[in-house]
């Protein structure tokens, strides 16, 4: 609870920040209006206490409609104003850099005269206004992206290990829905009935299945006792789990008939081939629970040499210690490949693999984008997906 605490004290103090440096570049573009100097402060101070507000109220039960509305309306607030302030400080560098660049040519050729005020302030003004609007259009376009299903993504993954009985082994992967305040138990129904449409000869959930406490929404999960799927469903945990009770959502989970995985493997037979397929607890479980920190290496300790080995991962972080263990392939989750626009072009610096199919030593490692959102119910340049991998020989 003291790191939660924590956590939310550091992220409110940045978000504090970031409101008061929107308000002073708005400030600035105002001019003499006074209408618009006073209306400013009033605006983002009423969004900042009613966005934290929205995260202060986690307990708030989301089986109520009005706790789920005001949690839409509170996250899209996050998602858009988020956006603004990062297009913002990028506009900013950008005009910046102008200005440099008016002086050098100014030293280089005082002939040139001064830039004029006028003109520069016109120019402030209009990239400003254009900042809202487009935080508003993101807001908006990002949101709608939110009321179609998940994309469905085919891949082939190769791989030279791979036992010939195993060519053309089918893998439904989820990861990353979030049933909670914005992502409803209707979701989950929907996803279950395309999933079985597909045929898969196992289902693998990558954590960060849920957003709420298990006496709340855990009856929500009732639709995962409906998948269907030749050797069974799968399930790792995520970071959010954790959030809300990880050990109790995992026994939640497994009264579903869905195998949670963590830190150990399962056996099954194939064909002539087998299969290990192996989960380890999110890469930052042991904080919150340390009997539950990650250990890849204990996932697959005793795995036999013939079995293909599949680590289910939450985190890209874990594909080090699932190298190091002799996985053959992990799918994981987690990044949502930045969700929206603009933090889908920098999520990259915080993790090995963001998104797609990659090869890390002689390990494979599919990244999801997410099966639903976190948070602000938006995406735009990183759509949801649900993946139907097929492994073949390499």
């Amino acid at each position: 609870m003291l790191q939660m605490a924590l956590f939310f004290l550091v992220m409110t103090t940045v978000w504090a920040a970031a409101h008061y440096y929107v308000a002073r570049r708005l400030l600035s573009s105002a001019g003499p209006h006074a209408r618009w100097r006073a209306a400013i402060p009033a605006i983002l101070v009423a969004h900042f206490l009613f966005t934290v507000g929205t995260f202060a109220a986690r307990d708030l039960d989301p089986n109520h409609a009005w706790v789920s509305l005001l949690k839409t309306i509170g996250y899209l607030g996050v998602g858009g104003f988020s956006s603004l302030a990062a297009v913002f400080a990028l506009v900013d560098l950008a005009l910046f850099g102008g200005a440099a660049f008016e002086r050098w040519r100014t030293r280089r050729n005082p002939h040139a005269g001064p830039v004029d005020p006028e003109r520069r302030a016109f120019l402030t003004r209009s990239a400003h206004l254009g900042v809202v609007g487009g935080a508003v259009a993101f807001t908006a376009v990002g949101h709608a992206n939110t009321w179609t299903p998940p994309e469905l993504v085919r891949i082939d993954i190769p791989h030279d290990d791979l036992p010939p009985g195993l060519d053309g082994f089918r893998i439904v992967h989820l990861s990353d829905i979030h049933l909670g305040p914005t992502v409803s138990p209707d979701f989950l129904v929907d996803l279950v009935r395309r999933t079985n449409a597909l045929d898969p000869d196992l289902v693998a959930i990558t954590g960060d299945l849920i957003d709420g406490h298990v006496r709340h929404i855990g009856h929500w999960l009732d639709p995962l006792a409906d998948l269907r799927a030749r050797h069974g469903t799968f399930f790792c945990t995520g970071n959010h789990e954790y959030y809300w009770d990880g050990p109790a959502w995992c026994q939640a989970v497994e009264a579903r008939d869905v195998t949670v995985l963590n830190n150990r493997h399962v056996l099954r037979t194939h064909g002539d081939d087998r299969l290990a397929i192996a989960g380890c607890t999110d890469y930052t479980a042991g904080q919150l629970v340390p009997e539950h920190a990650s250990d890849p290496v204990a996932a697959l300790d005793g795995a036999p040499d013939d079995a293909f080995r599949i680590m289910l991962a939450h985190q890209p972080l874990s594909i080090h210690e699932s190298a190091r263990a002799g996985a053959h392939l992990q799918l994981s989750g987690h990044t949502h490949g930045g969700q929206y626009f603009p933090w889908n072009l920098v999520v990259g610096a915080f993790h090995p693999y963001t998104t797609g199919l990659h090869l890390h030593d002689r390990t494979a490692i599919y990244v999801s984008r997410g099966t639903a959102w976190w948070g602000p119910p938006m995406r735009l340049g990183a759509p949801a997906e649900m993946t139907l991998i097929t492994l073949r020989q390499g």
